[in-house]
């Protein structure tokens, strides 16, 4: 082996990190390499003007900078939604009604504080797969839900996911991606 491909040389790691970044890495180290559907996905970049928070996600799914919740939510605040599926109709305490979402959907949920809440560990990067983030209950039956709160070093911030339990293998692999690419201040 020589000293450009040994594993722990400067320049392995920088390029696993590059290749992690854009989701072409997963977390375990083994390349994946996207189906030649993934690869035809468009993909779109949004940074939220007021957490910093930036995401790349499929040009087809929707991304909300506003959810509506009942009553109002005030803190944290909101960076934005990413969904795979039309908006929810309604709203329930602290966040949409999923009752009626498809189950082959998923609604990824970014929320952030003003700074840097105490208790909650510095992260940059909270995951590069769904897997990573805590697995919590679910208030909908047909769904999953996954949350995680992390610190990049100006805020905190709180992922809130539901995976609808009938969501495709080439969805989920998409949403992977998606996280991956989630970037922090």
């Amino acid at each position: 082996m020589t000293s450009r491909m040994r594993p722990n040389s400067g320049k392995a790691v920088a390029r696993r990190s590059v290749l992690t970044g854009v989701g072409a890495l997963s977390a375990a180290g083994v390349m994946s390499v996207p189906s030649p559907a993934e690869a035809s996905v468009k993909w779109a970049r949004y940074t939220c003007p007021l957490s910093s928070a930036s995401i790349a996600y499929p040009s087809t799914w929707t991304l909300d900078t506003h959810v509506s919740t009942q009553p109002r939510l005030l803190y944290p605040h909101q960076s934005f939604v990413i969904r795979s599926a039309s908006p929810p109709d309604r709203a329930v305490p602290e966040f949409p009604d999923l009752s009626s979402f498809p189950a082959d959907a998923l609604y990824l949920w970014l929320l952030h504080y003003n700074d840097v809440q105490e208790g909650i560990r510095h992260m940059p990067k909270p995951a590069v797969s769904y897997d990573q983030l805590d697995r919590g209950v679910s208030e909908f039956t047909n769904f999953t839900k996954y949350v995680k709160s992390f610190s990049g070093s100006q805020r905190s911030f709180f992922i809130r996911l539901w995976i609808g339990n009938s969501t495709p293998s080439a969805k989920i692999s998409l949403l992977n991606r998606c996280i991956s690419s989630l970037k922090v201040p």
